[in-house]
């Protein structure tokens, strides 16, 4: 559930992030995170359920790693360390950039959840 956790931080603390170009690069994982987000929103022990297919996270590896990367390069420490996110090669470059961006220019608002 860290990804899934990870996803939903980031969405919520950084609205202002360019999510419509994550969901153009993603657009199948993007949608199954969101369907993930809406099935724990609407069950939070679904995880307890014997059928977790809609929660998986190898559903939305790629989107849990942009957001990882997003969060990390915000500051947060405590997933640092998490094995879990695995980078896609193909975006690698195109993701940094996206967040190096934002960082600079677009958080707007968002800026007062920097810690």
């Amino acid at each position: 559930m860290v990804g899934l956790d990870t996803i939903a931080e980031a969405i919520r603390d950084h609205h202002l992030f360019p999510w419509p170009l994550v969901q153009r690069l993603y657009h199948t994982e993007w949608t199954a995170a969101l369907n993930a987000l809406q099935a724990v929103a609407a069950n939070p022990h679904h995880g307890y359920k014997g059928d977790t297919t809609a929660v998986k996270s190898a559903n939305y590896r790629n989107i849990s790693w942009i957001c990882g990367r997003l969060l990390i390069s915000l500051g947060n420490d405590s997933l640092k360390n998490y094995r879990g996110f695995k980078e896609d090669p193909r975006t690698k470059v195109a993701v940094e950039k996206m967040i190096s961006d934002y960082i600079t220019h677009g958080m707007g608002d968002d800026d007062a959840s920097v810690s």
